[in-house]
């Protein structure tokens, strides 16, 4: 018994040591695995595994030194003082090494730009990483200029110092929010701004006009600076030929149109130089409520303004020959026309009939449509397209159209009278007061109303026989009033009290001698027009027959020579109106 107690004794003694020396707690018994003798389990083949290794002073799993045995693995924690430092904490900025890698503060940095010049901009160049923002540094990272207090993205573009004062890449004027800059206009790009001053001097009078500025050259006697002098150059000579200077008074000496006493035209200039620019020309002399054909105002519509029952707004009615509706057909042409005869035949529906008379214009083909009085002249389809009894006129190859108008010489079967002048041809309009037949119709200024007044007066056709001392003329003026015409040399009245029929007006005067010169046309109410008189050269039958014919009235022709002369003439007595 007493043996038992000692072995007993020793086993645990010896169990203590073991513990003691090696860092590991065994059982304090064992099993003897010869069944005799008591020892300790160290090592023993038929004993349990040692306790585990894992020293883990803070309990957050990690061993220092790491070791399998630890609850989170083999890693070693870099701190087993703190269970908030091991290898899986999240790095905080608290200069320490949160996640044991080795780093401290790792990707939790805020990087933060020296501000040298205390502009509160940083130098992009220039950085520190650190918890919280040293001294010296800011969070933006933007100046341009850290040496300089006034550059930087805050201040204002300054346009005379040449620097990039807002750090926008843009320097001066080359930046749209530049303050201070030198502004200069010109909009008509010449070289040459409004503002003078800095921006160049002399000014620009017109920037509209890249024509006009201090360096062009100036255009005398046409009103406009061009050379930005103050006024237009003035040279005292006849430039256009209409017989007045600009120093009488010519507003524009380049135009021959344009001159001190010419009639006022709808063409958008001062014709007579009064500084107003197409006054008075809205005309309705037959007070039909229809202003005339060129008026510049109203319906201008009206294709007969000395007839009241003949504008856009009438009856067309049958047998009169006259279109007074003004829409180019004639009579029973038109298919609004009423009081039109029942038998009139337009097999082909063209408003041409075969009948003729009361029917109108006769259609010489009434099986064919494109056939008629109202048909242009198609060349080289042996067809009389117009029914004027020629067929391909004007269609000759050697017939010229040598002021390449479109319309070919009248003097080879064309319809052009003045193939010199493209502004003369049946296409062209009427211009007012210039003695020309421009639309080729046999009569001059027969669509024009001349009177500043808004009526009517001109004169349509002159003939004078000096060895007889006789005067042939006709004219058209508003109805209603009288006509008288005087010797413009003498004063000497040649015929007075002469009535306006239908718009129309004629006399036929004796014994005016063989040196009248000039004469002066006045209607009652005062408007006035001049003629220089000339000889008619071709005063024999055939023409007096032409004169005296009313009916052929609108169809009077003229030889290129005595429509020039007639230009000529006109021009010169319309410097005398008044």
């Amino acid at each position: 018994m007493k043996k038992k107690i000692v072995c007993f004794i020793v086993a645990a003694a010896g169990t203590l040591l073991i513990s003691a020396t090696d860092g590991y707690s065994y059982p304090s018994l064992c099993p003897d695995p010869g069944g005799n003798s008591c020892t300790t389990c160290h090592g023993a083949p038929d004993c349990p595994a040692p306790p585990p290794a894992c020293n883990d002073s803070d309990g957050d799993g990690y061993g220092n030194p790491g070791d399998a045995s630890c609850a989170n693995g083999a890693a070693t924690d870099c701190n087993d003082n703190n269970a908030a430092v091991n290898p899986a904490a999240p790095e905080i900025c608290d200069n320490s090494d949160n996640n044991c890698n080795g780093r401290v503060d790792e990707g939790v940095t805020t990087t933060y730009y020296r501000d040298a010049d205390m502009d509160t901009y940083g130098n992009p160049l220039n950085t520190a990483d650190a918890c919280s923002q040293p001294s010296g540094y800011v969070s933006d990272n933007t100046d341009c200029d850290d040496t300089d207090t006034a550059i930087n993205p805050g201040a204002a573009e300054n346009c005379t110092d040449g620097f990039d004062n807002d750090c926008d890449d843009l320097i001066d004027d080359a930046d749209p929010s530049a303050v201070g800059c030198l502004v200069c206009t010109d909009n008509d790009e010449d070289g040459f701004a409004v503002e003078g001053g800095a921006c160049g001097l002399p000014v620009d009078c017109n920037d509209d006009d890249p024509a006009i500025n201090p360096d062009a050259v100036d255009l005398p006697n046409n009103g406009i600076d061009e050379d930005c002098s103050g006024a237009d150059s003035v040279v005292d000579q006849d430039i256009d030929g209409d017989g007045v200077t600009a120093a009488e008074g010519d507003c524009d000496d380049l135009d021959p149109f344009n001159f001190p006493g010419n009639p006022e035209m709808c063409d958008g200039h001062d014709n007579n130089c009064n500084g107003l620019v197409d006054e008075g020309l809205t005309f309705d002399n037959d007070a039909d409520g229809f202003t005339a054909i060129g008026s510049c105002e109203g319906t201008a519509d009206d294709c007969d303004d000395s007839d009241p029952a003949i504008n856009p707004g009438a009856v067309e009615t049958c047998a009169d020959g006259i279109d007074n509706d003004c829409d180019l057909l004639v009579d029973a042409q038109d298919d609004d026309a009423i009081d039109c005869p029942l038998d009139c035949t337009d097999t082909d529906l063209d408003n041409y009939a075969t009948d003729g008379g009361d029917c109108g214009p006769v259609d010489c083909d009434d099986e064919n449509a494109d056939v008629n009085p109202g048909a242009e002249e198609i060349c080289d389809d042996a067809i009389d397209n117009d029914c004027d009894g020629a067929v391909d006129e004007g269609c000759d190859a050697a017939c010229p159209d040598a002021d390449g108008d479109g319309y070919q010489d009248s003097a080879c079967g064309g319809m052009d009278c003045d193939d010199t002048d493209a502004a003369i041809n049946p296409g062209a309009a009427e211009a007012c007061g210039n003695g020309v037949d421009e639309n080729c119709n046999g009569a001059s200024d027969d669509t024009c109303l001349t009177c500043p007044d808004g009526s009517l007066l001109f004169i349509r056709k002159m003939e004078y026989d000096r060895g007889d001392g006789e005067l042939h003329i006709k004219g058209r003026a508003t109805v209603g009033t009288t006509i008288t015409i005087i010797n413009s040399d003498t004063g000497e009245i040649l015929a007075e009290e002469i009535r306006v029929r239908e718009g129309k007006w004629k006399a036929e005067i004796e014994d005016v001698g063989s040196s009248l010169a000039n004469i002066t046309v006045i209607s009652s109410n005062g408007c006035a027009v001049d003629r220089e008189v000339e000889r008619d050269e071709h005063d024999d039958e055939e023409d007096d027959r032409e004169y005296h014919d009313d009916e052929d009235d609108e169809h009077d022709e003229d030889d290129d020579e005595e429509r020039s002369d007639r230009r000529s003439r006109n021009r010169r007595g319309n410097r005398s109106d008044d």
